[in-house]
This record gives C-alpha cells, structure tokens and sequence, in this order.
C-alpha cells in the first residue's frame, strides 16, 4: 500500500505519460507509469478510438528503449552499495512487482458510465472522461466541489482546475472559459478553443456542470 501512496496523481494517466517528456523521464515511476497508461489505453480502445495514441505510444517506446536502458544502468552504476551483498538484480526486479499492483487500483467503468461516455461528442472530451472515471476522480470532484474545493488544483489537468476555479466564482461562458485559458495558462487561441469545447462536453455529461443560457453553473447536485 505504501508504493501506491508514493505515486504522483498524474500516474498512469493515458493523457499526461508521455515517453518523449523530460519530466516523465526523470521520475523514478517512469517504467511503471508507461506501462499503466499503455494498459488504459488498451482498455478503453473498445470504447473510444484511441488509435493515435496507442500508436505515438509504440513509436516513443522503441526510440527510448535504448535511451531508459542506459539511464537504468547508470543509476544502478552510480547507486551506493546496498548493505546486503546483492547489488545485481532485487532492485531491477522490485518495479515488475509495481506493475502488478496497478492493476488492482484501477477502477472499472460500469455499463452505465460507458453509456454517458459514448454519447459525448467531442472524441477528446470523451478520452479524458475515462482517464478519469478508471481513476475514480469523476467522484472525488463532484465531492470536492459539493466542499467548495476545486479537485483539480493539486494533481490536475490544469485546464479542468481552470474551469473548476471558474464554476466555484458562479460560473463560466465558453467566451469567459476562453479568455481564462489565454490568461492563466498562456495558450493560444486555438489552444484555448479546443478545451473548451472539451470541457463543455465532459462536466455536463456527469452533472457537475449544468448549461443556462450561455451560462455554465455548478449542477444543483454538486452545490
């Protein structure tokens, strides 16, 4: 239990893991966290056409197989001697071990969340609708938000945090939701554009946000 509390939000997360991130390279639950968000991907590929992410995955894994394997090898040549005599294979074999336990902490998506899922239009709004249901956060932000706490802030997508933000100040237009993008995280236009239309497709869709007007308010279940 304690090698699950160890690991950062964004673990596993099919959207964030990225091979070619210099971020993603430096942390020691790099191996585990790819091979998570490989296996999401692979879950949800009967529900949602993630193809193009499926196939950006393969090709990053054999152009950074050689890089990961050196910089494996140089930890374990620059790695203090451990007390016991072993300095071969325990440690080399310990994340395989992690691998396993993903599994377990993955939540299943029920028939009736798949249906809600598949009646989003917007492919990447419904993408991001099963990164976060198999992490239970669809849950924990109708909660947090029902507390007056944005559940986004701490572990993110920035841009949900962004909404949420917005939706616990009254709300947000779609125009209100842009111009925030463009301010808070610097994104251009376009950039701003699309997640929008990503958000106004996924917070509706679970009753965490609710549409009056132009309007986007916080549902009357979640206040």
């Amino acid at each position: 239990m304690s090698e699950t509390s160890n690991k950062p939000g964004c673990f596993g997360a099919a959207t964030v893991f990225s091979h070619d991130s210099t971020i993603c390279q430096a942390c020691p639950m790099f191996d585990d966290c790819g091979a998570a968000s490989l296996e999401r991907l692979n879950q949800i590929k009967e529900i949602v056409n993630v193809k193009d992410l499926l196939a950006k995955h393969a090709k990053a894994q054999k152009g950074q197989k050689p890089i990961r394997d050196a910089r494996r090898q140089d930890k374990v040549d620059e790695a203090p001697p451990p007390v016991q005599e072993s300095t071969q294979k325990p440690q080399i074999t310990e994340p395989v071990e992690r691998k396993t336990q993903v599994a377990k902490v993955t939540f299943e998506i029920d028939a009736e969340t798949q249906q809600v899922i598949a009646r989003i239009p917007n492919q990447k709004a419904a993408q991001q609708a099963i990164v976060l249901c198999k992490s239970n956060r669809i849950e924990i932000a109708r909660q947090s938000l029902t507390d007056g706490l944005n559940p986004f802030n701490d572990d993110g997508p920035k841009y949900l945090a962004v909404a949420a933000d917005l939706l616990l100040a009254g709300g947000f237009t779609r125009q209100s939701l842009k111009d925030a993008y463009q301010e808070r995280l610097s994104w251009t236009p376009a950039t701003a554009g699309s997640h929008v239309s990503i958000v106004v497709g996924l917070l509706p869709a679970f009753d965490i946000a609710i549409q009056e007007g132009e309007n986007f308010v916080l549902c009357p279940l979640s206040v």
